[in-house]
């Protein structure tokens, strides 16, 4: 199969959903269309929806800087796959894995799909850098007094995660430094997936 698959994973604000739309443009340079999933973008929709009981408490655990549980985020992503997946196109996955079960679901997800050729990007930023960008973002989910939240589950949760995809080698773990340009960060991806 050829097709490329990446994944994004990083900090809030450290520029992920910047880096897959460079990554979509690159792709389009090489005729290749190219699916993106961004959970966080379907967690907004959702939000949205504002209708059930599931919209507003996923709405009240992200005004808290918490975290959602693990079981949406694998349901969203098991869902994308079932409706959208296609082994012509390139995959992006922006955000979608924020805990080892989460990091294990993808992987058998993969497998099922017999997806091969997954390059895994941590774009790497301090805690501090990350506030810094979540600032200027004006997101509702990002106020000063959930940074620390975010801070914590960071550690706690998406930190074995990210040691679990950069052991596992079903993929290729490329750490970027993600304090550095955006130009510079797209260049160290190219340069990774070539």
């Amino acid at each position: 199969m050829n097709q490329t698959s990446v994944i994004f994973i990083g900090r809030s604000g450290c520029g992920k959903g910047t880096q897959s739309g460079l990554l979509i443009d690159y792709f389009k340079t090489e005729n290749k269309e190219t699916l993106y999933l961004s959970t966080g973008n379907e967690f907004r929709k959702l939000i949205a929806e504002d209708n059930n009981f599931t919209s507003k408490k996923v709405d009240t655990i992200y005004k808290e800087g918490g975290r959602n549980p693990d079981f949406l985020c694998i349901t969203i992503t098991g869902n994308y796959f079932k409706n959208n997946f296609d082994p012509a196109k390139n995959l992006i996955m922006d955000g979608g894995i924020r805990s080892l079960n989460e990091a294990e679901t993808v992987s058998d997800i993969l497998n099922f799909y017999e997806i091969n050729n997954t390059h895994v990007f941590y774009l790497g930023v301090s805690h501090e850098w990350s506030v810094d960008k979540m600032k200027n973002r004006h997101r509702t989910d990002d106020s000063t007094d959930i940074f620390e939240v975010k801070k914590k589950w960071f550690e706690e949760e998406v930190i074995p995660a990210i040691n679990y995809l950069e052991t596992n080698t079903q993929f290729k773990f490329h750490k970027i430094n993600g304090e550095q340009t955006i130009e510079k960060i797209h260049s160290d991806i190219i340069s990774c997936l070539k």
